[in-house]
């Protein structure tokens, strides 16, 4: 289990191909900008297959220059194992009409800070079962993200309120009886 301890590092982490419309460069200057005593307590990886090679040159080249950033590539298909060793998922897409990963994160029992151009912001009740920012601000993520870092100790039951938001509404059978009420 991750962030157990005060002392213990608050890991985040953006899964999915790298590509402008996940904005991740966008991530990485909103970290740039967080005050360094922050960064101390948190690493964030940035997990994914380069969709966009230019991007993801560009990408890559911030993160190597950021001491809390490591890019680690693309996702094998054991997610399980790589949703035990993260905290927080971060999805800073541009836009997204349902969120693979943010729903793979609720069913671990992740906290999500994601965009609010995303379908699955709907879903959310900021700081009860994750967190939305506007998308495109900065400031509004650097709060979401430090809020996680201060409050360690509530991500938990935060964690276990996206479990429920999963099991409510994303389930294979929820999916399903969704899909027999449509017109």
């Amino acid at each position: 289990e991750c962030a157990k301890g005060k002392g213990e590092i608050l890991r985040f982490a953006v899964i999915g191909s790298i590509h402008p419309i996940k904005q991740q460069l966008f991530l990485l200057q909103t970290l740039a900008a967080m005050a360094e005593e922050k960064m101390d307590k948190a690493e964030f990886i940035i997990i994914g297959r380069a969709e966009d090679a230019e991007y993801a040159q560009r990408v890559c080249a911030m993160a190597d220059a950021m001491e809390r950033v490591q890019v680690a590539g693309e996702l094998q298909r054991r997610e399980d194992m790589v949703y035990r060793q993260i905290d927080v998922v971060v999805i800073p897409s541009i836009y997204e009409a349902l969120s693979i990963v943010a729903t793979e994160a609720m069913m671990n029992g992740k906290i999500c800070v994601i965009s609010d151009n995303t379908g699955n912001a709907g879903f959310i009740t900021p700081g009860e079962n994750g967190f939305v920012f506007r998308n495109g601000d900065q400031e509004d993520l650097s709060e979401k993200i430090v809020w996680c870092i201060e409050h360690r100790d509530k991500l938990r039951e935060i964690g276990e309120n996206a479990r429920k938001v999963y099991e409510a509404n994303f389930t294979m059978k929820k999916m399903g009886d969704r899909l027999v009420q449509l017109p």
